[in-house]
């Protein structure tokens, strides 16, 4: 079944750190995609109903938030599909599941996004835990995962 996947993702930080990175605008910013979310505070939890564009490479579809429970769920549309991200305390870190539905029955759309959010997941483990930001803001375009970074070409 192409259309839906779940990654499951452990992280050594506080569950509060790790859901504020995931459902405020200010937190999506440092790990995930720039971009404006109508409705919200740059600091201030998103809410049911709040709508987002995200922007990195190129814009994503808008999207809206639809579940917010505080340091337990958050679901949005993105694009047709839904995203729907459970989090749990753990050993004084915070174990995350990150489901996507709603996937085009392809290959290529399944590990588009897989390969997607396998990237800017890691990217979070990397500022929570470490302070540091994979991503080449200089040559955002550069990335090297199957969907983010399609438009770079190597010219030999």
């Amino acid at each position: 079944d192409w259309t839906r996947f779940a990654l499951p993702f452990f992280f050594c930080a506080p569950l509060t750190t790790v859901f504020r990175a995931s459902a405020t605008p200010a937190g999506l910013e440092s790990f995930f995609e720039g971009g404006v979310c109508h409705g919200s505070r740059h600091r201030e939890l998103v809410q049911p109903g709040d709508e987002y564009v995200f922007r990195y490479i190129q814009p994503f579809e808008p999207g809206r938030f639809l579940a917010v429970t505080e340091d337990e769920r958050l679901s949005f549309s993105f694009g047709s599909m839904r995203v729907d991200v459970d989090f749990e305390a753990i050993d004084g870190g915070a174990s995350v599941v990150l489901r996507q539905s709603g996937i085009e029955d392809k290959v290529q759309s399944h590990m588009n996004c897989r390969f997607c959010w396998l990237y800017f997941m890691t990217n979070l483990q990397s500022v929570l835990e470490h302070g540091i930001d994979l991503r080449d803001h200089e040559h955002p375009d550069r990335t090297s995962t199957m969907g983010v970074g399609t438009r770079w070409r190597c010219r030999y």
